[in-house]
């Protein structure tokens, strides 16, 4: 009897195992993946495009250089602002020689020593940038960098001694090129024109 219930048990055992093996689930093959296309997105606002890789990557080190020069011109027009409130603040300051260089900072320095002279200064607030544009299809000079943006003084006053009444500022859409300078990037030179409005 126990050989039997022996012999039972064994079949049993064997049955579920057989059970078992028929229902374990068959894996699905997995997916070929699909290369994947990189997409460029131009500095300059243009329509994105697929791209390669090496294109990518040097569009993304472009893109670090111009937010780079952004950066200093930002500093470098927060600085004029701050000088422009107070004539007797107009000097070269740290600020304005680490973010200037050549011919720019030759012509920073006339238009401080003018001022001064003039004892000219700004009535109000500081001029707002209206917007900021990357232009990587130009350059001057040796430049790695070009930037245009627009500042509209036309809601202020800007006063000397001679004229203590004053004129009312005006719109100015400036192009600034940058170089690189003992590993740092500054304006070199600039392009400025009047107009109506930003």
């Amino acid at each position: 009897m126990q050989r039997t219930f022996r012999g039972i048990s064994a079949a049993l055992v064997g049955l579920g195992l057989a059970v078992l093996v028929g229902c374990t689930p068959t894996a699905a093959p997995s997916p070929i993946p699909t290369p994947s296309v990189p997409t460029c997105v131009p500095l300059d606002g243009a329509s994105p495009f697929p791209c390669t890789q090496a294109d990518f990557d040097a569009l993304a080190e472009q893109r670090a250089l111009y937010e780079e020069a952004e950066a200093v011109l930002r500093r470098y027009q927060a600085e004029v602002d701050r000088q422009e409130a107070d004539w007797s603040l107009r000097e070269m300051t740290p600020e304005l020689l680490d973010t200037t260089t050549g011919a720019f900072r030759q012509a920073t320095q006339q238009l401080i020593d003018q001022d001064r002279h003039d004892q000219a200064r700004r009535i109000g607030d500081a001029v707002p940038i209206a917007w900021v544009k990357w232009t990587p299809a130009e350059a001057r000079g040796g430049s790695v960098a070009t930037i245009q943006y627009c500042v509209d003084g036309t809601r202020e006053r800007y006063v000397t001694k001679d004229s203590p009444d004053g004129s009312a500022g005006v719109a100015v859409m400036r192009k600034y090129f940058f170089t690189r300078t003992d590993g740092q990037l500054k304006i070199a030179t600039s392009d400025a024109e009047r107009v109506p409005s930003c």
